[in-house]
């Protein structure tokens, strides 16, 4: 052929004999036509693809889907993975795609919290996504008995409203919106970084504060609350969640920082997840204003 389908194999190339030295030894790569292999990596391209939340991974993976479009676009399933599976020797370095391709479709998702066994690939995730992840199932359990609930979406509020047209510009999206009796009475974001201690804001970002301050505006609540993940500078000697009130100069409004134990959160220790749902419960409630013993 006048043409190379795959990747040339250097190793192999050096080491062939006198007699061998007109063939070219590539590492195959079938994805330029239509077969179940190429079938198998379109279908995990475009499932990927609607599962990220980043822009540049989307783009990424849409090229690469794009590149694979000489084969036949199927729904990833157990069956497509069944009859996908690479030939030994020379398809091997698409096991580890087949693997994840394998698993997405027996609906087993990569934990990312716990290192892989994969040599050659790795799946990258954004840790302020895990931590507020972390923190929107834990909050509803943490709040128990309290009498206060978390939003299971925030309710539509703007910041800007066109005088001339009505339109409403820049919608407000908070992480969490605490509510006592459907009422919002404390609104909270996410934030995965580091507080310093010794310094006396903490190495709060303006852009933080700014987006914490315009919440509490728009929802008119005095108290708003930062939650950063614990380290061993905020952790207590006994695991307590680390708090501190900001005040807003010029005004009522309290700005609560609170380092989070998100580790103990998702121990596969029962007693340290307990304990840390009650320490994240005394948090809330006490940047609530309303902090009580719940049994």
């Amino acid at each position: 052929m006048t043409t190379i389908l795959g990747s040339i194999d250097m190793v192999r190339a050096m080491r062939q004999l006198p007699p061998e030295r007109n063939r070219v030894p590539i590492r195959h790569a079938p994805l330029q036509a239509d077969n179940p292999l190429a079938r198998l990596m379109l279908s995990l391209a475009e499932h990927l693809q609607r599962c990220t939340k980043s822009r540049r991974s989307a783009a990424l993976l849409a090229n690469a889907a794009d590149q694979l479009s000489a084969a036949q676009r199927c729904q990833l399933s157990p069956r497509l993975v069944e009859l996908s599976e690479p030939v030994i020797d020379v398809e091997d370095h698409w096991r580890p795609l087949y693997d994840l391709a394998s698993g997405l479709a027996r609906g087993v998702n990569p934990n990312p919290t716990r290192a892989g066994s994969t040599a050659t690939n790795v799946l990258i995730f954004a840790l302020d996504d895990i931590f507020e992840k972390i923190m929107r199932r834990a909050i509803p359990y943490a709040l128990l008995g309290t009498g206060l609930g978390l939003a299971a979406s925030t309710p539509k509020r703007y910041m800007l409203r066109d005088t001339e047209t009505g339109m409403y510009r820049l919608r407000l999206r908070p992480d969490f919106l605490i509510l006592d009796c459907d009422d919002p009475v404390l609104v909270a974001d996410a934030k995965w970084k580091h507080l310093t201690l010794d310094r006396n804001g903490l190495s709060l970002s303006r852009e933080d504060v700014f987006q914490i301050t315009a919440y509490m505006n728009r929802y008119g609540l005095r108290d708003g609350v930062l939650l950063f993940p614990a380290d061993t500078r905020t952790r207590r000697v006994v695991g307590a969640a680390w708090n501190r009130d900001l005040a807003v100069e010029g005004s009522t409004a309290i700005i609560k920082a609170l380092a989070i134990d998100a580790h103990a959160l998702v121990s596969p220790e029962r007693v340290q997840r307990d304990r840390a749902m009650v320490q994240l419960r005394d948090a809330l409630t006490w940047a609530r204003g309303t902090h009580q013993q719940v049994a």
